[in-house]
């Protein structure tokens, strides 16, 4: 969606000398260099957005736990507050934050807060709420779960094939550690590995999903088989809301949740 040399590089340098060698050297690469006062004050840039980010992923997803149990669709919700023209981003509930930057980078924060005798209170419970988003999951489908567990998409980001810190990959420990079967597909990677043990993906077949208890879409990639997944007749994990309304999908916007 943004072509990595279209977004805005601030910058700075210990002195004018390397702020101007480094604005030369990267203006040949990226659109738009921001130039800013200290290397401090360019690392508190990055430590803000990220902040900002993490904090409002874990907001949300709280937020869609109260929806639920006032019986509204979190979705609905969010659609409509878009609509207003000014003082309002959208963010939406899932798996949470992942990836290297997000549920990382504002720890550094935290830590840095503490050292100058503040706690930064926000983003240590930001961490709680985003650290115990698979666990929620895990409970949801427990009552569901006999012997094995389907997942579509292991990745933290929809169409890419990165795990760092990815979210569904601690679902998957979860399931392991209660002894439980659990296969993948995902069409950006071939393997992965839970607890030193490496479990390869695998091609979804009828046979396969019919013979899993539930299925979990991980991650929403453009390409996963919906239709599949939809005409399995199986509970469906579907933390995103990209599903329609059915008995058998369980979300936010519909289903059964007991929070």
């Amino acid at each position: 969606e943004y072509p990595l040399h279209e977004i805005p590089k601030v910058m700075s340098g210990i002195d004018e000398e390397s702020l101007n060698l480094g604005v030369y050297f990267y203006s040949n690469i990226f659109s738009k260099i921001v130039p800013v006062s200290s290397t401090k004050t360019a690392e508190l840039v990055k430590l803000l957005e990220n902040t900002y980010r993490f904090i409002n992923i874990s907001f949300i997803n709280e937020f869609a736990k109260l929806c639920h149990l006032e019986g509204v669709d979190v979705f609905e919700v969010i659609e409509a507050a878009k609509t207003k023209p000014y003082g309002f981003n959208a963010f939406y509930p899932g798996w949470g934050a992942g990836g290297e930057c997000i549920p990382t980078v504002p720890l550094f924060l935290s830590k840095r807060s503490r050292s100058l005798g503040m706690r930064f209170s926000m983003v240590e419970d930001a961490d709680i709420i985003n650290e115990s988003i698979p666990l929620f999951w895990y409970k949801l489908l427990k009552p569901y779960i006999r012997e094995s567990v389907f997942f579509f998409g292991v990745s933290y980001k929809k169409d890419v094939g990165d795990l760092r810190n990815s979210p569904p990959l601690k679902l998957i420990e979860i399931l392991i550690k209660k002894g439980l079967k659990v296969s993948f597909y995902d069409p950006f990677i071939e393997k992965i590995k839970i607890n030193g043990k490496e479990l390869k993906g695998v091609k979804p077949t009828e046979e396969l999903i019919r013979n899993s208890d539930v299925i979990v879409i991980g991650t929403n990639h453009s390409t996963l088989p919906y239709d599949l997944i939809l005409s399995s007749g199986k509970p469906v994990l579907d933390p995103f809301g990209i599903l329609p309304p059915s008995p058998f999908v369980i979300s936010f916007s519909h289903g059964k949740i007991e929070i």
